[in-house]
């Protein structure tokens, strides 16, 4: 049962950390900063290419959605296996973030 709740709590961690580096407002300068154009209302519009590779590469992942999910799971697993710990502190404390922005209107 609790591989269970583990499981169910890393689902939404990812969820809620790919939401907040893909769309939350906190984030808009970073994803600036790697080449992603926002219009008046925050919404991604469209990428820029950048001089290095590395931020290029940065930006291609945050400007997909997707994209950032795999790589949120990467991290969240990462947790799991390396900090249990850890990986318990942050799945509840995104857990609780993603439950608290489903009620946000």
């Amino acid at each position: 049962m609790q591989y269970l709740v583990d499981s169910l709590l890393g689902i939404l961690a990812v969820a809620n950390l790919t939401r907040i580096l893909s769309y939350d407002k906190i984030m808009q300068p970073v994803r600036e900063y790697f080449g992603i154009a926002h219009d008046d209302e925050g919404y991604k519009v469209t990428m820029f290419e950048n001089e290095s590779a590395v931020k290029n590469f940065i930006g291609q992942a945050l400007f997909c959605f997707r994209c950032t999910s795999v790589w949120a799971g990467f991290f969240v697993a990462g947790l799991a296996l390396f900090t249990p710990r850890l990986y318990r502190f942050f799945t509840l404390a995104n857990a609780g973030s993603y439950f608290a922005s489903l009620t946000d209107s």
